[in-house]
């Protein structure tokens, strides 16, 4: 952000709007398909582009002033839902490395059990992906709430 920054003169909203919406253009491309398919990579993209999102934006909050929250806590509470998720996708894929381990050392039983508990990791991956669905990044509403802060003006720390 900060070599971004355009020679001196510009209008603090304008430069607010060219600073973050590059991010929200991201956020926005990197949303997966609604088709029914989880989609774990391409969610675990959307997460790191709401980070570097949520960076940019904790660069303005004196400049956001009253809007500061209402735009910050959409994206870390996104944010924390998907890294809910990559965590149990992570966990799920070290349980299936042992699981098959343990059926080629003949530990049947062992390996069973962790199907079992796979199936619940699953099922808990499934409704954070349904929550993501009901609760995803809207980014017309997100836009239009920095609009309307910023027709508000907004007066950037010399």
């Amino acid at each position: 952000i900060i070599t971004q920054l355009p020679p001196p003169g510009t209008a603090a909203s304008q430069l607010l709007w060219d600073l973050l919406e590059p991010f929200v253009q991201k956020a926005t491309a990197d949303r997966p398909p609604d088709d029914g398919f989880e989609h774990a990579d391409e969610l675990h993209q959307l997460r790191i582009g709401l980070k570097k999102l949520r960076y940019a934006i904790e660069l303005f909050e004196p400049a956001l002033g009253s809007a500061f929250e209402q735009l910050y806590q959409p994206i870390e509470d996104l944010q924390e839902l998907l890294g809910q998720h990559h965590d149990l996708v992570v966990l799920t894929e070290l349980m299936d490395h042992h699981r098959r381990n343990l059926a080629r050392e003949n530990r049947g039983t062992l390996a069973h059990a962790l199907v079992s508990l796979q199936d619940q990791l699953v099922q808990e991956r499934q409704a954070l992906v349904i929550r993501f669905r009901e609760e995803g990044f809207d980014s017309e509403l997100w836009r239009q709430t920095l609009r309307g802060q910023l027709e508000l003006g907004v007066n950037l720390p010399s």
